[in-house]
């Protein structure tokens, strides 16, 4: 067996030895091959020239069978094959390099199997369908016949294994005689060295068609549609599952491992005091009240913020602080006291109580007083202003000289064409309307007539009263 595979290497040595030489094949004699398989009779015979004839004499010949092969002078039905053949012969022997090749295709023939040209040929002239199709094939074949190689291989390196294993004998001590003991393990070593070949050699199958290409692309298919979707989602769902108890159990174990407080249950505690005032005396001093001593209670492990002790004193800082987190929790606020308290860590009934005593003023605060002395202030700077403004106005109008009919047409058009709100300085654009008038004095005139007109209502009105109040009581 071990022969046979040593001597396939040598067989197509010596095949590739004495096969025929293989050379360079160019285009212009693979041109030649083709035409003459194709036309299938001698060149020369078609054209009915000598072997020896000259180019003109091919010429010549040439034309007298085209007027005779030619499509479109002959009703022949395979003129047009006729013709295309004697093109291309005519298109060999006017060429010299060509009718060599054709020269020497006439003495040695067309190159048979044995050439590597003559399968060159063949697959240039075959389809993708095909070449795929005899790829195909030859994998398939080449696949089966190295499985069983392998195969082969393999029942012979373990046949050579199991006879190395069979033919060693027992070595023996000298002096010494075996025991029986150990004859009968020798024996049960060996016979049991062939059981085991046999299983490997059962669990190693001969290579069958099942395992070639042509089978298993139409079962990998097959796999591929109807197999593969289910174990994948099957998969799918197992990793959910095992993401979901893995986070489940991360979240056991961090509830597991915080320690809740443990609360120290101790004697049961008195309620306290409630809230004091503290004492106000006459000078305006504040006595803090000082709170009775209460038993020592154990300590508490809790996470709740300490309780803001009670009964300090107020100071214009903190009554500030109250005055500010008032309006910003206004009433209608969900615990409204309970977050005031905590922001100023009081509690919630010394809260309530130092506001209502704010609400009745009963204390007050410096800077309300400042605030009020401020806006007392502005009121007074404004008052100084406006008589400043009445003072310059009666100087002015005591100076103004007085306006005529034409000045006063223009002003009242000046007013039409720019109303309030116009872009730029309103009353210097009257005053440049209304010519030899300044824009003090437009202001001015404009303020006269607005009194006046408004004095004129206001006397209207009150003749309409008069007369409605007589005409009533002479009803009556």
């Amino acid at each position: 067996m071990k022969s046979m595979f040593y001597s396939i290497p040598c067989i197509i040595i010596v095949v590739l030895c004495h096969s025929n030489q293989v050379g360079a094949w160019d285009s212009d004699q693979l041109h030649v091959f083709d035409v003459v398989e194709e036309v299938k009779q001698n060149f020369y015979e078609l054209l009915e020239i000598p072997k020896d004839a000259d180019l003109g004499k091919i010429k010549k010949a040439f034309r007298k069978l085209s007027l005779v092969l030619h499509p479109d002078k002959s009703d022949a039905p395979d003129a047009e094959i006729k013709f295309r053949q004697l093109v291309s012969v005519y298109d060999v022997l006017r060429d010299s390099n060509k009718r060599s090749h054709y020269n020497q295709v006439l003495e040695n023939g067309l190159p048979d199997w044995r050439s590597a040209v003559y399968y060159f040929r063949r697959v240039r002239k075959m389809g993708l369908a095909e070449m795929s199709i005899i790829l195909f094939v030859i994998i398939s074949i080449g696949q089966y016949l190295v499985s069983w190689a392998s195969y082969a291989e393999k029942q012979f390196t373990l046949n050579e294994m199991r006879n190395k294993k069979q033919g060693r004998k027992p070595k023996k001590n000298k002096g010494k005689d075996l025991s029986s003991g150990g004859d009968r393990s020798s024996g049960g070593n060996a016979s049991a060295a062939p059981e085991s070949f046999e299983e490997y050699l059962e669990q190693s199958p001969a290579p069958s068609i099942k395992n070639t290409l042509p089978v298993q692309i139409p079962c990998l298919i097959w796999f591929l549609v109807i197999k593969l979707p289910p174990l994948v989602y099957v998969q799918v769902g197992e990793y959910l599952r095992q993401r979901r108890e893995r986070s489940l159990a991360e979240s056991q174990s961090s509830d597991e491992s915080e320690p809740e407080p443990e609360l120290l249950r101790g004697p049961r505690k008195r309620r306290g005091k409630g809230f004091v005032l503290p004492e106000v005396s006459t000078s305006g001093e504040t006595t803090p009240v000082k709170s009775s001593p209460q038993p020592a209670r154990p300590t508490v492990q809790s996470t709740l913020p300490p309780i803001p002790v009670s009964g300090g004193l107020w100071t214009d800082d903190d009554l500030v602080e109250l005055i500010r987190l008032v309006k910003k929790y206004p009433q209608g606020t969900p615990n409204r006291w309970d977050k005031i308290a905590e922001q100023i860590q009081r509690s919630v009934g010394e809260i309530t109580f130092m506001a209502n005593k704010i609400k009745e003023q009963g204390y007050k605060i410096p800077s309300q007083n400042e605030d009020k002395a401020e806006v007392n202030l502005e009121d007074d700077v404004k008052k100084v202003k406006k008589r400043a403004e009445d003072s310059t106005e009666s100087k002015l109008a005591a100076t103004m000289k007085p306006w005529n009919a034409m000045e006063q047409k223009s002003l009242e058009n000046a007013l039409k064409k720019y109303p309030k709100g116009c872009v730029g300085d309103r009353w210097e654009k009257i005053s440049n309307s209304v010519p030899g008038r300044t824009k003090e004095e437009c202001v001015l005139r404009y303020k006269q007539l607005f009194k006046a007109l408004k004095e004129k209502k206001g006397n209207e009105e009150k003749e309409n009263q008069d007369k409605k109040c007589e005409e009533i009581t002479v009803e009556s």
